[in-house]
């Protein structure tokens, strides 16, 4: 990492930047049944982590499933926040190609606090959010993600 701290001499103790992180990492998809495996030329996504604030985003592509069902979580690189609060929760926004999600009609991934993963989700008109099913994923189809969340300092 970069040492901001080194180079702000003489800066407040309260605006000295000195926790700064940039990388790639590998998610694991876990299902509720079965699995999915990513294709492993198309698996990988970015983060910069500034603070306890951490960003990440790109794209995987599905390799292969195996009678996968039920909910779809995936790992994200830092833990989210630790607490109780509405405020701890976050979502990492979807884009999907080719991916048959019928029980929704926007996918997105909700992170609970404390957790070190996201639980893919749909929303719908007029209606509770609906668990993503894997059965929706295949060989081929997919899977954009961006977004930010918070994790304890």
């Amino acid at each position: 990492g970069v040492d901001f701290a080194a180079a702000n001499t003489g800066a407040s103790t309260n605006s000295v930047l000195d926790d700064y992180e940039e990388g790639t990492y590998v998610p694991t998809i876990t299902t509720g049944s079965g699995s999915v495996a990513l294709d492993g030329s198309y698996n990988t996504l970015s983060y910069i982590k500034v603070g306890g604030k951490v960003t990440i985003q790109g794209r995987v592509k599905v390799g292969s499933t195996s009678s996968a069902s039920g909910t779809i979580t995936m790992t994200i690189p830092f833990q989210n926040k630790n607490g109780t609060e509405d405020s701890d929760y976050a979502n990492l926004t979807l884009l999907m190609y080719n991916v048959d999600y019928t029980g929704g009609t926007i996918p997105f991934a909700e992170i609970a606090a404390d957790n070190s993963f996201s639980t893919f989700l749909a929303q719908a008109d007029n209606a509770p959010w609906a668990t993503f099913s894997a059965a929706g994923l295949a060989a081929n189809d997919i899977i954009y993600v961006t977004g930010t969340y918070f994790t304890s300092l």
